[in-house]
């Protein structure tokens, strides 16, 4: 290993040192309102714990574990983990809470911790019975400890180049597992620092019955250790009952040293070696002969707390941080990792977990010549950045003592509050956050919103997702060999492509609706201005609506009272041929607008569009009331959130002119003024649930509208006179189908319910 920064500079591997795969898993147990450890079951919401690839439980059925799939950035990583995080908070019961620290809160009695249920079967019962096992053996408590699994590898090309230039006289496999062996006994060496800088858990409730006697604040019931850094990683933390002498010098001789501890029962198998760095190999976590047969594929750090100053436990500096430590751990390496060496690690991590806050100046130095180095280094190797000065900077400054360290925020926290308090107020603060942001999937905030919500769902079905065109909207979802492509949510292969272009043209959806013997608005079509303004006459007396025959979002539509003049008609005209070569020109049906989205033969939900308006108070300009109801966080622009900001553009300032109004006029206390005519949610629009209130004969009408045009995913527009009386040949009447319907309305609509379109679109493409 001593020529690999050679090797790097030489072979120019700078940008592929730094390249790598992550995977996050972390735990958190659930509490009640008061912080005592829920008693209740895994929520199903969540799907089989046995089976589920994200989520799932650790030792308690109270203990949610998630594990993020593979990601090729630290971004991709932290996003997946915010998300599954976000995923359990909401569908949590309301008075439950993920605990932040890793150290337990309120703890029953033992008889009452209820150990992880798989169900039946062999895997299940295997997995219980382990469980069994640990908690006969080290107590239930210590099991409750909480905490962060940092997996990382590089990069196989890069690995593989290396390889050829430094060892190409040793086989790739043992070139590969040298480099993770060099990696985690420096690591090991070092885990007093990844503790000191990342320790966050500085107290414990006196229910939990592992505490040390050591020095200690006491407060009522709690045990608050001054000067700690990291209780979880100390003595009474989760650990071995002994400190088991392991190598690492070779993977033969650390797989040697581990079946030795199980063949003498000092281990029930490589699961419950709690060391502080993992060899892993996918194929079997928990498996020697996979390590045997396919060598070291990445490794797996075990000693990082939870950290309650941030929502996930974890944030993306310190993600960082740690991916450079592995870096300096394995461009400066070290030889061995000695019993002596191995002794001397076990005692500085002593040290600091209980009391790190009092550093000795060894140690000190000991840090920031690490830093120090590693900075020279990487910027020798052209890979430093902002972000990597940053972060050693603000590791060297907590080092040194000019900046505080977690646990020492923490401590003040703790002991001004209490430990249960304090965290309690922390999860109910970051639970809040999470619901009023539970229609974003954090990191894809760039596509419209129904393609981040059927993400969302899709990640908390444990499928794998894949964006493969973020400005096309354009995704992949895979469960074993069942892979779907998807564009914008709904556009799938449950519809062909001849029935979007019938959705898209609406005379075409017209004629076909007709021939279905389905109500639709009497009109005409037209591609000529000139014909249309003959026929005005056949128009004057009616309202009527004049649109372009391919169009969204209610753009170039015009709707015009009865007794309009030429000038308007031909107005309202000029607009729908600006938008198309076809217009239709149709009357007006009375009543209000609904859209019916189905989903695979069934309404999945239904909703009243109400155009844009605003309610006045007697004080405020319609300039202002409008500025208030855009600060509503639902509402922003381009269908990245559930509803769009309302404009005062051309059309709206149209609309009040005809009202004798202006921006600057104050409407009466709850007068409403409706900015569009048109309902769009695009345009500013309310949407409001009605799926359960609406007759069924409306929901049978828009199934067969679906099918004359044999859509399975669609939107039916409907005008309805009275939705509570079932449907005549007059009362109703199909306006438009949608062959890319948003699901997001109906999601997160103004007033009502989450329908969950979402799971029900990937229920109907079979996952």
């Amino acid at each position: 290993m001593e020529n690999v920064i050679n090797a790097i500079k030489q072979l120019k591997l700078g940008n592929d040192l730094i390249k790598g795969s992550w995977g996050i898993e972390k735990e958190n147990l659930r509490v009640d309102e008061k912080g005592n450890l829920a008693l209740t079951k895994h929520p199903l919401k969540l799907g089989d714990k046995l089976t589920h690839p994200y989520i799932t439980t650790d030792f308690s059925e109270s203990q949610v574990e998630v594990i993020t799939p593979p990601s090729k950035s630290i971004d991709e990583a932290y996003n997946l983990l915010e998300n599954l995080h976000d995923i359990v908070v909401e569908n949590l019961p309301e008075n439950e809470y993920l605990w932040p620290s890793s150290m337990p809160a309120i703890i029953p009695d033992d008889s009452l911790i209820p150990i992880a249920d798989y169900g039946s079967g062999e895997e299940a019962l295997k997995k219980m019975k382990y469980r069994e096992y640990i908690a006969e053996k080290y107590g239930k408590h210590k099991q409750l400890i909480c905490g962060i699994h940092y997996n990382f590898s590089f990069d196989n090309d890069f690995i593989h180049t290396l390889h050829s230039y430094c060892a190409s006289n040793d086989s790739c496999y043992n070139f590969k597992n040298s480099i993770y062996l060099t990696i985690s006994r420096n690591l090991l060496k070092y885990q007093w620092l990844l503790t000191y800088l990342l320790g966050a858990n500085v107290a414990t409730h006196s229910s939990y019955r592992h505490c040390c006697e050591l020095e200690r604040h006491k407060k009522e019931e709690e045990f608050i250790f001054k000067g700690a850094c990291s209780y979880r990683n100390s003595l009474c933390g989760y650990r071995n009952k002994k400190d088991f002498r392991v190598s690492f010098d070779t993977l033969e001789e650390n797989l040697k040293d581990l079946k030795q501890l199980i063949s003498s029962g000092y281990l029930s198998g490589v699961n419950e070696y709690y060391s502080p760095v993992r060899l892993k190999n996918s194929k079997d976590n928990n498996s020697i002969v996979a390590l045997e047969r396919d060598g070291i594929e990445y490794i797996e750090l075990r000693m990082i707390d939870l950290n309650p100053l941030t929502k996930t436990g974890i944030n993306k500096d310190d993600l960082t941080l740690v991916h450079l430590i592995i870096l300096s751990s394995l461009l400066y390496p070290c030889s061995s990792y000695k019993e002596d060496e191995q002794v001397e690690a076990i005692l500085k991590q002593n040290e600091v977990s209980f009391n790190g806050h009092n550093l000795s100046n060894e140690l000190r130095d000991e840090g920031i010549i690490f830093f120090t180095r590693l900075q020279n280094v990487l910027q020798d190797l052209d890979v430093i950045n902002d972000d990597y000065n940053r972060i050693i900077k603000s590791a060297m400054a907590k080092l040194k003592g000019e900046e505080k360290l977690y646990s020492q925020i923490i401590y003040e926290k703790v002991k001004s509050h209490g430990y249960i308090n304090h965290h309690l107020e922390v999860t109910k603060k970051w639970k809040i956050e999470t619901l009023n942001n539970s229609f974003s999937f954090k990191g894809y905030q760039d596509l419209e919103l129904s393609t981040q919500i059927l993400l969302k769902e899709a990640l908390q079905k444990g499928l794998k997702i894949e964006v493969l065109d973020r400005y096309e909207n354009f995704i992949s979802l895979k469960k074993g060999d069942h892979k779907e492509f998807i564009k914008q949510a709904t556009k799938t292969s449950l519809d062909s492509y001849a029935t979007a272009l019938i959705m898209e043209n609406k005379a075409i959806t017209k004629k076909v609706l007709l021939e279905g013997n389905i109500s639709v608005p009497k009109g005409d079509i037209y591609t000529d201005i000139k014909n249309a303004l003959i026929d005005y006459n056949k128009y004057k007396d009616r309202k009527i609506v004049i649109k372009p025959n391919n169009t969204n979002f209610g753009i170039g539509i015009t709707i015009l009272n009865p007794n309009f003049s030429v000038d308007n008609f031909k107005q309202g005209l000029d607009l729908a041929f600006k938008n198309d070569r076809t217009v239709l020109i149709e009357h007006f049906h009375t009543g209000n607008e609904y859209r019916f989205t189905v989903i695979n033969g069934e309404v999945a939900g239904v909703l009243q569009r109400v155009p844009a308006n605003i309610k006045g108070d007697g004080i405020s300009t319609i300039e202002e009331l409008v500025k208030i109801k855009n600060s509503d966080p639902l509402r922003n622009k381009g269908y990245r959130t559930p509803l769009e900001f309302l404009r005062l553009d051309e059309e709206e300032l149209f609309i009040l002119k005809n009202l004798n109004l202006t921006p600057k006029s104050i409407l009466k206390k709850d007068e409403i003024v409706y900015l569009r005519e048109n309902s769009n949610i695009s345009t500013g629009g309310d949407s409001i649930d009605f799926t359960d209130d609406v007759d069924e004969s409306y929901k049978i009408e828009a199934i067969n509208g679906a099918k004359a045009v044999g859509a399975n995913i669609t939107g039916v527009d409907m005008i309805i006179e009275n939705i509570k009386a079932p449907r005549t040949k007059d009362n109703a009447t199909i306006i438009e189908l949608n062959f890319n319907p948003a699901i997001h309305i109906h999601c997160y609509p103004y007033r009502g319910k989450n329908r969950r379109l979402g799971r029900k679109v990937l229920t109907a493409l079979g996952f």
